[in-house]
């Protein structure tokens, strides 16, 4: 097998990847920039970077045209949170432009098969547990970003024959990702296992179902090796709702320097929780293997080594 990733040099990217790499499979990351850490520096004599722009059809084309052996994309370019509320036209571009242009390079070369890296953010705020065919109702710009493209997927499969899957994601933490004032509020809650204090504004009443982000690219991958499943969109989550107070309590344990940790009232993101992941465990065999305790132990025994 061979995978082309666009936005491989991300979170979710990379760590989809690392692990296709070390099943055997040999990969391809499509982005505009190249790691500049030594996460996949493991893994670079089965990775191969091409610099480009999802935005641009006819290099994508090429791109792929000149990789007789590819068998699959995994798409995961996105702007995410603020980026997307502050400037939603160019969100709008990436994120749906993008798919569309990585679905109609598949219409188009044919004989590939896509995963979409998608969102929980396509349900907006309604009470979980949240399943599949809960309706897509965002309730902010990126998540309607992720719904509009999600509809393009189910189309170009229906219109086209396009295989495809989506992946929704949701709440994920873990490395690479060095927690800091600039990190983002998923990473930033987590700061006190690098020793840093956490001082955000708002976010105590946020609901998310929390996913350590090696459980999320392995259900990536399951769903990218999953045969006579198409046209399909599955949670990949924990089914778990964490309440905010029970995470920084989980970092504290786990974090004993005594670093201050402190969230102020309200939401960061209009959500509900959690996703139900039933249908990912009958399709997939999808098990996520980190709880919360677990996914904090790995993080912190990370940033030990590497922060």
């Amino acid at each position: 097998m061979s995978v082309l990733i666009t936005g491989g040099s991300g979170l979710v990217g990379s760590w989809v990847a690392k692990l296709l790499v070390e099943e055997g499979e040999d990969v391809i990351i499509y982005d505009m920039f190249e790691r500049l850490d030594n996460f996949l520096d493991h893994a670079a004599d089965k990775i191969t970077f091409i610099e480009g722009n999802i935005l641009g059809l006819a290099h994508l084309n090429e791109t792929v045209r000149n990789l007789p052996e590819l068998t699959g994309i995994v798409h995961t370019v996105a702007l995410l949170g603020g980026d997307v509320r502050d400037n939603p036209h160019f969100a709008t571009q990436v994120n749906v432009g993008g798919t569309h242009n990585v679905l109609e390079v598949a219409r188009q070369v044919g004989g590939l098969k896509v995963v979409y890296v998608s969102s929980g953010a396509v349900y907006g705020k309604q009470e979980g547990p949240l399943t599949e065919d809960t309706p897509m109702i965002p309730s902010d710009p990126y998540g309607a970003t992720k719904a509009m493209s999600e509809h393009l997927c189910h189309q170009y499969h229906d219109t086209y024959g396009v295989d495809v899957l989506c992946a929704r994601l949701f709440f994920l933490y873990g490395p690479p990702n060095i927690p800091g004032p600039n990190s983002g509020f998923n990473t930033n809650l987590f700061g006190a296992l690098a020793g840093k204090d956490v001082n955000l504004l708002k976010g105590r009443d946020q609901k998310g179902d929390w996913t350590y982000i090696e459980d999320a690219a392995r259900g990536v991958v399951l769903m990218l090796k999953a045969q006579n499943v198409t046209n399909r969109s599955f949670n990949i989550a924990t089914g778990t709702f964490n309440p905010i107070d029970e995470i920084v309590e989980m970092v504290r344990k786990h974090a004993p320097g005594g670093n201050k940790i402190e969230v102020g009232p309200g939401v960061n993101l209009e959500r509900g929780a959690p996703l139900d992941i039933t249908l990912a465990r009958e399709q997939l065999g999808y098990e996520p293997k980190y709880d919360l305790e677990a996914g904090v132990k790995a993080f912190k025994e990370w940033l030990d080594q590497n922060g």
